[in-house]
Parts: C-alpha cells; structure tokens; sequence
C-alpha cells in the first residue's frame, strides 16, 4: 500500500523493472527564458530545382543566393518546451566576394512558412511570407563581413505544440540599392519563449 500510495503521487510509475514517466509536461518548471538555436547552412535543405551554391568565406560554409531564384528550407518542429509567444527568426549573411566596396547595398531575405500539425492538415499550399531588409557597412577591402538581420515574426496564434512549421528562405529583390554580386547565407537564429524541463 504504502509503494502504491508513492506510485500516486510521483509523476513516475514502475513496469517491472523499468521506471516510465507517467505525463512529460509534469516536469516543467514555472520558470520561462529565451531559447535560440542557431542553425548553420548545412543544416538547411537545398531546392531541388534552383538551390543556392555552397561557397567557402574563408573556412566559413555560406550559401550564396540568385535573387529571386534559389531556395532552401527547413522545418521545425514546435517542442514541448514552448511556452507561449512568437516564433523569431533572424539570418546572418555576408556579400560572395572580397574586391569591392558595397558598404551601403542592400539584400532582403524572404520566408516563406506553413504551419501544419502533421495528422490531417495540408502541407502543400497556404504558405505566409515574410521578409527583412538590411544593409552591408563595411568599406574594408578584402572582408566578408558577416551581418546580422533583424527579426521575422510567425506570430503564436499560428501554431502549438507539436505542430510542424516548413521554411523556404529566399534572397529578393530589396527595395534599397541591391549588392552588385549575390549574398551568402552563412547561418539562421531562431528564438522563442520556453520553459525549463528538469
């Protein structure tokens, strides 16, 4: 009785030998922080008409991107430690040569999303896009110099826990005075509200 009453009251039961946890979420904490996962090129799928080419910075993996024309994608799967709020994605490029100066050019970054929850919804039309614009400032010869754009948002009334989001990253064209040759992507960021599991 006294094993049984234990049993009860503990998030755990025990099958034979085995302790199995009886609900995952139990686990959570309160306590909620940012969490940003950082996600390199190589991590990204490549279109399988029109894919970005891989190119070296340095010892550095990019992809660079025709505008308008090459695509990438990536999928992410919402976890059970989401704990309300936005999804925030941000992109960190740099220009795919080294012998000019194109401090103040633009490039614009496109994605494209849809939210499907991997049971019985759609998974091949009703994609949102949104984009952000940033701009090169470095005049120094020779570098490749890596930037950081702010924030797309997929706002939360979109999604929940384990739902499935599918990405396709784009370069477009920007309304600022493009890049004379075509930017790179190195790496992505993605940010959201989560909660700590112990």
């Amino acid at each position: 009785m006294h094993e049984e009453m234990i049993h009860r009251a503990s998030p755990w039961y025990i099958d034979g030998l085995t302790a199995i946890l009886r609900d995952p979420l139990s686990l959570q904490s309160s306590s909620t922080y940012t969490k940003s996962i950082r996600i390199p090129v190589s991590e990204l799928g490549k279109n399988p008409t029109n894919p970005p080419a891989v190119v070296l910075c340095g010892i550095t993996q990019g992809y660079k991107f025709t505008l308008n024309s090459d695509k990438a994608h990536y999928k992410k799967a919402i976890d059970d430690d989401y704990a309300g709020g936005d999804l925030n994605i941000h992109f960190h490029w740099t220009k795919s040569t080294t012998n000019d100066d194109q401090s103040g050019k633009s490039v614009k970054w496109q994605l494209e999303y849809l939210v499907f929850n991997g049971v019985d919804e759609n998974c091949n039309s009703g994609e949102t896009a949104v984009s952000v614009e940033d701009v090169y400032e470095s005049a120094v010869p020779g570098h490749q110099v890596v930037h950081k754009t702010g924030n797309v948002t997929i706002p939360s009334n979109n999604f929940e826990v384990h739902d499935m989001i599918s990405m396709r990253i784009m370069a477009v064209t920007p309304s600022g005075t493009p890049l004379d040759d075509n930017p790179v992507l190195t790496h992505c960021g993605i940010s959201y509200l989560a909660r700590h599991i112990t």
